[in-house]
């Protein structure tokens, strides 16, 4: 039903991460003129989104929480916290008919019945370095630590044709980790995307992104906190190979 949309990195500094990862090879899109957000694009499959959230944003998140429910104010609180790194990850419909912005109410109306508690439904738009205005949708869900539903953006972003320096070609997977409770809540929502893994953990946390392509490993102090590698394990030092749903 649902599949992996793009994964957040928070940054302290969005001009800076744009730098930081201009030079680890990567093709960087700024969201927009002035915005506090940049886009990492492949030519299939999901992307990566830099995004500075700043201390004061967090009034924003209680503003929005009184319009939009719990769901909205416990995702803002998440954003906002202290530190850099893969914060959040998004979830989009599997089908173009769902997918369109036009009929994301039947989108939350679905995860109301399957008591996923969502937000109200909220349409965002920011101008593009091209000038367009684009326009999306999207859908906090609970727990907060359950990723957030996305919908298409109603001007298309990806370029058709994106290369990166350092031979990435798309990301793979996403590797996961949470308790043994929390594993059924992600595979009612999860279990249909191979490109998602999740292990058991102590804790819940968006363990490593696992990039297609690239030529040699990335340092980590210019990752802002995230953590990539070129095949599953590498970074974490364990056996290759992607087992989904593994404990």
């Amino acid at each position: 039903m649902y599949k992996l949309s793009h994964i957040q990195i928070k940054v302290s500094s969005i001009g800076q991460a744009i730098r930081d990862f201009q030079e680890l090879g990567f093709t960087v899109e700024r969201g927009g003129k002035h915005s506090k957000n940049a886009f990492i694009w492949f030519e299939r499959g999901p992307f990566i989104e830099l995004l500075e959230m700043q201390g004061m944003y967090r009034i924003f998140g209680s503003v929005f929480g009184l319009f939009y429910g719990r769901a909205m104010h416990a995702r803002w609180k998440k954003w906002c916290a202290k530190g850099e790194g893969m914060i959040d990850f998004a979830i989009e419909p599997s089908d173009a008919k769902r997918l369109d912005i036009r009929n994301f109410g039947q989108v939350r109306r679905e995860a109301a019945v399957r008591r996923l508690r969502p937000a109200k439904v909220i349409t965002w738009s920011r101008t593009n370095l091209r000038g367009e205005k684009v326009r999306f949708s999207y859908l906090p869900l609970l727990p907060v630590e359950l990723p957030f539903l996305v919908s298409a953006y109603d001007t298309p972003q990806r370029p058709v044709k994106v290369a990166h320096q350092n031979g990435a070609e798309q990301i793979e997977c996403l590797v996961l980790r949470c308790t043994q409770e929390q594993q059924e809540a992600f595979r009612s929502v999860t279990r249909y995307d191979p490109s998602i893994v999740i292990k058991r953990g102590r804790k819940f946390e968006i363990a490593e992104i696992v990039v297609k392509g690239l030529r040699k490993p990335l340092p980590k102090e210019r990752l802002h906190g995230a953590v990539m590698a070129a095949e599953h394990g590498e970074a974490e030092g364990g056996k290759k190979g992607t087992d989904k749903h593994s404990s």
